[in-house]
């Protein structure tokens, strides 16, 4: 799919690293000085060390990074939190959100398939997001 396409952004593992990008560069928007495309260097390096330090595949690359800011800024995706996990997470601005249950709370059954088993996947996604929600 094109990096144009926010409908990459809302696939399930594609979601779980776009959140946590998008919590962490909210995140650094609201309690520094930092704008704009500096704003995203920080934060994708912030999502680099994060992937590297817990042993993840990289999933998001920094034009994808880019175009998810440009897509919640311009409303066409937003954050909505999870009612289970209260974790924030990446959605159509014009889906229902007041219900939203999270990929990780309610894991598609196929995921996760191709290269771990889909425990290992969870776990390791579930420390992402706890962290990025304790931000």
């Amino acid at each position: 799919m094109l990096p144009y396409s926010e409908d990459w952004f809302t696939g399930w593992q594609p979601n779980m690293h776009a959140s946590l990008f998008i919590n962490i560069h909210s995140y650094i928007t609201r309690y520094t000085k930092v704008r704009d495309i500096d704003a995203v260097i920080k934060s994708y390096q912030l999502y680099l060390e994060h992937i590297e330090v817990n042993c993840l595949q990289r999933i998001l690359s920094f034009t994808r990074a880019w175009m998810l800011v440009r897509f919640v800024e311009s409303k066409v995706l937003s954050v909505t939190p999870c009612v289970k996990c209260s974790g924030n997470f990446l959605v159509h601005s014009l889906d229902i959100k007041s219900n939203h249950v999270c990929g990780l709370c309610h894991v598609p059954s196929r995921a996760g398939k191709t290269k771990r088993p889909v425990q290992e996947v969870v776990e390791v996604q579930e420390v992402a997001v706890k962290e990025a929600c304790a931000m």
